[in-house]
Formats: C-alpha cells, sequence, structure tokens
C-alpha cells in the first residue's frame, strides 16, 4: 500500500476541496433563490433537495475524515476499515447523481417532445442507482476497503462507466435538438447566437461531470492508494454544481437574444399592386433606419424583439 501521503492524504485533500465546493454550491443556491422567485415550485424543491442531500454527504464526508485522521489516528490497520460514515455518504452519492441527470434526460423531453431517449436515460439512472446502493450494503458487509476493491469493485467500475455514458447520451442527445432548433432559426442572428451558448453550456457542464468519473474510474484501476476516494468525496458535487449552474446562466444566455432581430424577405407586394410598386420606387435610401443596404425595392423587413412586438416595413415606411 502506498505511503500516507498518497492514502490519509488524499483523503483529507478530497475533504478539503469537497468543502470549498460545498461554499460554491451554497453561493449559487442563495444567488438562485434571488434571481429566480418566479421559478416552479418543483425545481425550486430539486434545488432545495440537492442542497440538503449535499449538506448532509458533506457532514458524514467531515466525520470519515476525523476517524481516519484523529479517533483512529495512529492505528494503521484501521485506515483501510470502511467506516459506518464513509458508507453512508456513498449511499448519499446514489441520489445525487441520478437526481441531477434525471433532470437534464426531462429537459430533453421538453426540448425534443419525445420521450424515447428521456426514457432510456431514466432507466439507466435507476440501474446506476441501484448500483450505487448496492455497492453501499456490500461496503457494510466487507469493510476492509482491500477485500472490498478485489471482490467488489467492478461495482465501482460499472457504476463510474455508466455514470460517463449517461453523461455522453444526455449531451448528444441535447446538443442534436439545440442544433437543430439552430438551423431552424436560420434567418434570426440573436436566436442563433443564444443556441451557440445554449450548446457550449451544455457541452462544458456535461465535460466537468464525465471528467471527474473518469478520473475517478482511472485512479481507482491504476493507482494503489486512496486518491480515488478524495475524488469520491468531490463527486457528486459536480453534478449539483453543474445543476445551479445551468439554472443560473438562464440570464446569460437569455440576454444574447434580447436584441433585436432582422430578418428581410422577399414581398411580392410590388406584383400585386402597381400603386405599391409605386410607392417603393420612391423610397430615399434616408429613411433606410439603418437597415442593411441589400434589402431591395421589394422586401419586407420583419423586426422581432424580446417583447415579441413584430413590426413590418416595406422601403416605401413602416407598416404596423
Amino acid at each position: 500500500m502506498a505511503p500516507l501521503d498518497s492514502s490519509l492524504g488524499a483523503v483529507v485533500i478530497g475533504c478539503m476541496i469537497m468543502l470549498f465546493m460545498f461554499g460554491i454550491l451554497t453561493v449559487q443556491v442563495f444567488s438562485y433563490s434571488r434571481n429566480f422567485p418566479d421559478d416552479s415550485r418543483k425545481l425550486k424543491l430539486l434545488v432545495a433537495v440537492v442542497w440538503v442531500t449535499e449538506l448532509i454527504h458533506a457532514a458524514l464526508t467531515c466525520a470519515a475524515t476525523y476517524e481516519k485522521t484523529v479517533t483512529f489516528f495512529g492505528n494503521t490497520p484501521e485506515l483501510f476499515h470502511l467506516t459506518a460514515s464513509f458508507n453512508l455518504s456513498v449511499a448519499f452519492v446514489a441520489v445525487i447523481g441520478p437526481l441531477v441527470q434525471s433532470f437534464y434526460a426531462y429537459r430533453i423531453l421538453k426540448i425534443s417532445g419525445s420521450r424515447v431517449i428521456p426514457v432510456i436515460t431514466w432507466i439507466l439512472l435507476a440501474l446506476r442507482f441501484l448500483n450505487v446502493v448496492a455497492i453501499s450494503i456490500t461496503s457494510f458487509m466487507h469493510p476492509n476497503i482491500i477485500e472490498y476493491k478485489a471482490r467488489f469493485g467492478w461495482l465501482l467500475i460499472c457504476s463510474l462507466g455508466g455514470t460517463a455514458g449517461t453523461d455522453v447520451l444526455i449531451t448528444g442527445t441535447t446538443c442534436y435538438y439545440l442544433r437543430a432548433q439552430r438551423q431552424s432559426s436560420a434567418y434570426f442572428h440573436h436566436t442563433r447566437k443564444m443556441m451557440d451558448l445554449l450548446i457550449l453550456w451544455t457541452t462544458q457542464t456535461a465535460l466537468l461531470t464525465s471528467s471527474a468519473a473518469v478520473i475517478m474510474l482511472t485512479c481507482f484501476l491504476v493507482m494503489d492508494n486512496f486518491i480515488w476516494v478524495g475524488v469520491l468525496f468531490v463527486f457528486p458535487l459536480c453534478f449539483s454544481n453543474s445543476l445551479l449552474a445551468t439554472l443560473n446562466s438562464r440570464n446569460i444566455i437569455s440576454g444574447a437574444g434580447k436584441t433585436t432581430d432582422v430578418v428581410m424577405a422577399p414581398s411580392g407586394l410590388s406584383f400585386l399592386d402597381p400603386s405599391v410598386s409605386s410607392r417603393i420606387r420612391e423610397f430615399h435610401p434616408s429613411r433606410s433606419n439603418g437597415y442593411p443596404s441589400q434589402a431591395g425595392r421589394d422586401t419586407i423587413v420583419i423586426e422581432m424583439s424580446p417583447t415579441q412586438d413584430t413590426s413590418v416595413e416595406t422601403k416605401a415606411g413602416r407598416r404596423d
């Protein structure tokens, strides 16, 4: 077994990073409660459940770290003993990850209108939940970490592999439907910009959680120390912080679409009414209102603003 720096030290560092990320989560929850008071009760309940669950997880993690560093100080065999506080903290990991990913699956349902991918995702998340519960139960039955890793390490491998795979499925599907909506908004520059931000933000948040799963899996398989335990302490906070970051970023993303969009299309009016055609020919450049110069004589300029008011103007003048 590796020395204390990469075993007990990894546990202490993991606990410190976990507390730091929990502080970030708390600030994000406070920011969310101030900026989005009109959100639905279900969404507010989700945020509350995530924060309370993380609070309990943080308390159990601190208790497990205290036991290793203080209660059993100098007792080397106890370093490899899985305590009750540690096993219970793993059980709360089973709640946070699937809960957040279930929200992302629900978001896919709203974006696409299709139930296929969300249902598949929910089934995978239910299996992952049962998998992590099994990890917690078996850790009570086999409290020696070396023995547990030899006999039930495959459970953790399946859990982390499933987490990364589910992240890829959710991210890929979300980006696919957002890109489809972006293409359908080809004439709206600011709407496309908002879609680009959504795609970028979705990719970044998924990269955080999937990277944490891959790092933890690599440490578990390759390294003969407790670094993977330190990553495990931080792992659920990657999900909760990504959820709150997604919710709080709505102001930034929606701001990309607050500028008025302008769409130009052939009017065809001159072919219907000769009088309209004559008025268009009388158009004067000084009345262009800053619209693009490529707007031809038979052009309708449609302005779309965030208030959903739409005005139509031809080069003959404004027609509301």
